[in-house]
């Protein structure tokens, strides 16, 4: 792979959810600028659907759409808090099994769905990715993650996530490329934490700078 081809991948495959999230986020400052709150979220669930709609039929790949509809699960979410954390916590165990099956019939049927059909590229995926955020709401109500090594990785975790693609790009593209398995994965895990660690280090000077 050359330098420019891992350049273009950054953009148009392994960091879609990016692109996406700022597309999304900018959405949310105009709709809550300028409308009440239930219109506003409103308004960015129907976003949301036209936005997997009209990328379904640009033939663009599903995982630029196959997880949109968790942007306004977290709206309303927030939006009704007190609500969400009564259903989570009323009958947790049955919810989540129910949830697990409905996470596992998502996944299995994404995956022997023709990728193009509205079934195996829309709602599958989408219901695969809702029910897993609801159980993982579930399991955090009653399990609580939280030591040195989870804080440290959740401080960096959005470093890691835009490093790591173009650390895998640039160890196996014409500038250089590392043929040992063992040495091409510690090399991606090393320096994608070393530039996650330096990213986040430069932003938080950046916007103490600001202050």
């Amino acid at each position: 792979m050359s330098v420019t081809e891992v350049g273009i991948s950054l953009i148009t495959s392994i960091n879609w959810y990016i692109w996406e999230i700022m597309g999304l986020y900018f959405l949310f400052y105009i709709a809550y600028k300028y409308m009440d709150r239930n219109k506003a979220t409103l308004f960015i669930l129907l976003i949301s659907i036209v936005i997997i709609v009209s990328c379904y039929l640009a033939r663009v790949g599903n995982p630029w759409y196959g997880s949109t509809l968790c942007f306004p699960l977290g709206l309303y979410a927030g939006e009704y808090k007190d609500s969400f954390l009564k259903w989570f916590r009323n009958r947790a165990v049955i919810k989540g099994l129910i949830l697990a099956a409905i996470l596992g019939a998502g996944i299995i049927a994404f995956f022997i769905l023709p990728e193009r059909s509205v079934m195996g590229a829309i709602i599958s995926r989408n219901v695969a990715s809702l029910s897993f955020v609801l159980l993982l709401f579930i399991v955090l109500q009653k399990v609580v993650i939280g030591n040195r090594v989870s804080d440290f990785l959740g401080r960096i975790s959005y470093e890691i996530f835009l490093i790591h693609p173009l650390v895998i790009g640039v160890l196996h593209s014409d500038l250089v490329y590392i043929n040992n398995a063992i040495l091409y994965t510690g090399s991606v895990i090393l320096l994608t934490f070393a530039g996650a660690i330096l990213l986040n280090s430069i932003v938080g000077k950046l916007g103490n700078s600001s202050d």
